[in-house]
């Protein structure tokens, strides 16, 4: 069945149907249909139905979206921008020619403008009588040139800044020397100050650790009996294995290890011994933090803080003979311990 609107284009004798939708300002669809049928004429063929949509853009220019079809068959869209409505409404009339009849976009140009005709040239003016030439005048002294000007001196380029020094990344494996002190808690009686020192041999995540800790002495009185009682200290020799986790200026090693040495006890008042030393063995675990300032020493200089725990292996004590105490035990060893100290090193590679 034939639609409509291209049975009244085929009645009408008429090449093509035009749908035309535009704002106002543009030129209407009336006016279209006459320039599209007066530059075609008379055309063989099925008509060619076109729907030309122009619409204002956000940024005042306009849009058309041109669909051409042929017997109900799609031959194409087309969208193209311009400036003026009237630029958008002449390329979409001269495309919708063209698509029927490629002749017709002759008859859509504008006219040429016809040539003006060439003005009739003027006669020539009789020639004036020629003066008597005047004497040369005599020639004058070419003044001295001027000195040229000195080329001024091209200023000296300004010295590049040195580049700053690139934080050394550790090495792979170096050698560690560190003194710590802090305070110590558990082992002996009280609370009392602590100093370490040991040396590490450290690779990429791993690291080894040999060392001494020295825990201060510390006095204990016996509760039955004030005049007995003692000061005891303790040290050991400490090693440790620990993996190793951080970039090359901060680092985290978790260590764990074995610590074993000698409490010392001396005594006042009736005691067993005036002096006396037992053995201790402890398991220790360590968790350190280390921090290489780049620009210190070219990353060798070492801060850290460590916090230690240990759990006593042997618990060595001291006890009193006779008197108001009866041979009692004065101080062992704690079974639980903790340290906290702080630490300063340098790397050697």
């Amino acid at each position: 069945m034939i639609p409509t609107v291209l049975l009244a284009a085929m009645l009408a004798g008429e090449p093509f149907t035009l749908d035309w939708t535009a704002p106002a300002g543009c030129p209407e669809q009336d006016e279209a249909h006459q320039r599209l049928a007066t530059a075609l004429g008379e055309t063989s063929g099925p008509p060619l139905d076109a729907r030309a949509v122009i619409t204002e853009t956000d940024d005042a220019r306009f849009r058309l979206v041109l669909t051409l079809s042929r017997d109900g068959v799609p031959e194409g869209t087309r969208t193209l921008e311009g400036e003026t409505c009237v630029e958008v409404s002449d390329a979409a009339i001269l495309i919708v020619a063209i698509a029927i009849d490629p002749n017709a976009a002759e008859a859509l140009a504008p006219p040429k403008p016809e040539p003006e005709p060439e003005p009739e040239p003027e006669p020539e003016p009789e020639p004036e009588p020629e003066p008597e030439p005047e004497p040369e005048p005599e020639p004058e002294s070419e003044p001295e040139p001027e000195p040229k000007p000195k080329p001024e001196p091209e200023p000296e380029p300004e010295p590049e800044p040195e580049p700053e020094p690139e934080p050394q990344a550790a090495a792979p494996v170096g050698v560690e020397l560190m003194v710590g002190g802090g305070l110590g808690v558990g082992v002996l009686p009280s609370v009392g100050g602590i100093a370490a020192l040991h040396g590490a041999l450290r690779l990429r995540r791993w690291r080894f650790e040999l060392g001494a800790t020295y825990e201060t002495p510390r006095d204990e009185t016996a509760a039955t009996e004030p005049s007995v009682g003692g000061r005891f200290s303790l040290w050991s020799i400490d090693a440790r294995g620990c993996p190793v986790f951080g970039n090359s200026a901060i680092t985290v090693p978790l260590c764990v290890g074995v610590r074993a040495g000698l409490m010392h006890g001396e005594g006042r008042g009736e005691l067993e011994s005036n002096a006396a030393a037992s053995p201790w063995v402890a398991a220790s675990v360590a968790p350190t933090l280390l921090w290489r300032p780049p620009s210190v020493a070219g990353g060798r200089f070492i801060l850290g803080a460590r916090a230690e725990g240990s759990v006593s292996l042997t618990r060595p004590g001291f006890k009193t003979t006779g008197g108001a105490t009866g041979g009692r035990v004065l101080s062992e060893a704690g079974p639980l311990g903790g340290q906290f100290s702080a630490m300063l090193g340098f790397e050697l590679r």
